[in-house]
């Protein structure tokens, strides 16, 4: 079972949180709290700051769509996290923050 919270944000709606741990490139496990898109399909969004503290190696660019309907470029990065007890190849999409 993957537990989570609920919480109001600043504009006052909710939003789910879930905490995963993501695979550093050392092989350590990092619990990190990620706020759950419903919105968006595909991979795992972290701002720059996690990225570069888990040290991941960037893969290159990527395109999505995003809320506005635009599609914009993205670096992405390949990661590893635990997911319902076993570690899994991830992409990582660095956030626009």
């Amino acid at each position: 079972m993957i537990r989570g919270r609920v919480e109001r944000n600043s504009g006052g709606g909710l939003e789910p949180w879930l905490i995963i741990p993501v695979e550093d490139a050392n092989g350590e496990l990092h619990h990190i709290d990620v706020i759950v898109d419903t919105a968006f399909t595909g991979c795992l969004t972290l701002p720059e700051a996690v990225i570069s503290r888990l040290g991941l190696v960037r893969q290159g660019v990527q395109q999505a769509t995003v809320a506005s309907g635009e599609v914009e470029g993205f670096d992405y990065y390949a990661a590893r996290m635990l997911w319902h007890g076993q570690l899994r190849r991830v992409e990582v999409f660095e956030s626009i923050d």
